[in-house]
């Protein structure tokens, strides 16, 4: 499994570039390197939009923008199509430095957007981007403040350090009274306590343990923070705290499989 850091960086799609015979590389160092956030999150391995920035391929809309992120590897112009190659970063919580990491595991996207035929590149692009992903004035009102990003990493690192009989908060009587945590990316939900029961698990796969892991007899732990939605059916969107490197994947991919019940 090829394991790559990111860098922490979201791409703003205000693109103000001239013609030129050089388009497709002033695209290629603009967009590549860069994570960009699909709008309706969809979580597809490919996905294709019209000339208008219109979807016209089956895609499952995600929980939130974490489900949306593709880290651009490689872009491709043709007269008629722009094709974006890349993969899905997933948040990694380094508990040693009590920091949220992204990682690149290796699940692959690819995005085509057809152009508009005899119009410039350079002038229809920039809008179906803006059309097709999210701007950066958008992701700045979802994203997470300050104080709520301290308040998960202080809850991360302290529920690895607070005894098993510490005393519990009273439950609450509505979500009024709760303010649900800000997870990396923006996505924002409701921690299970004071009220908010645990799903219960109805299929909950073990990760596959590669042969080459066995001969190896490497051993792990994987801890998976997830979220779950109402229907119990997708967590949509995974993030791991506390890992050994090894299992990541294989962890990950297992948990996309899991269902639940209230």
């Amino acid at each position: 499994m090829k394991f790559v850091r990111l860098p922490v960086l979201i791409f703003s799609l205000v693109l103000q570039l001239s013609a030129s015979d050089g388009y497709e590389q002033q695209l290629a160092s603009t967009l590549s390197n860069h994570i960009l956030v699909l709008r309706n999150f969809y979580t597809d391995a490919l996905l294709k939009f019209d000339s208008d920035g219109k979807l016209t391929s089956n895609a499952n809309p995600g929980f939130g923008p974490t489900d949306g992120r593709v880290f651009v590897h490689q872009v491709q112009l043709t007269p008629n199509k722009l094709t974006l190659t890349g993969t899905r970063p997933l948040y990694v919580f380094n508990q040693t430095k009590a920091i949220w990491e992204v990682r690149d595991t290796g699940r692959s996207v690819l995005i085509d957007i057809f152009l508009p035929p005899g119009e410039a590149a350079d002038t229809t692009v920039p809008h179906l981007l803006n059309t097709v992903f999210m701007k950066q004035s958008e992701l700045a009102k979802i994203k997470c403040s300050a104080e709520e990003r301290q308040t998960l990493v202080d809850d991360l690192v302290k529920d690895h350090r607070v005894p098993t009989d510490a005393p519990k908060l009273p439950e609450v009587g509505s979500l009024d009274e709760l303010h649900p945590y800000c997870l990396p990316g923006g996505d924002r939900a409701y921690r299970v306590g004071r009220g908010i029961t645990a799903p219960r698990a109805k299929h909950a796969p073990d990760p596959s343990y590669s042969e080459a892991a066995r001969q190896a007899k490497l051993e792990g732990t994987t801890v998976l923070l997830a979220v779950i939605t109402p229907d119990g059916k997708r967590r949509r969107f995974r993030y791991n705290a506390r890992s050994a490197l090894v299992w990541l994947n294989l962890c990950v991919h297992s948990g996309m499989s899991w269902t639940c019940a209230q």
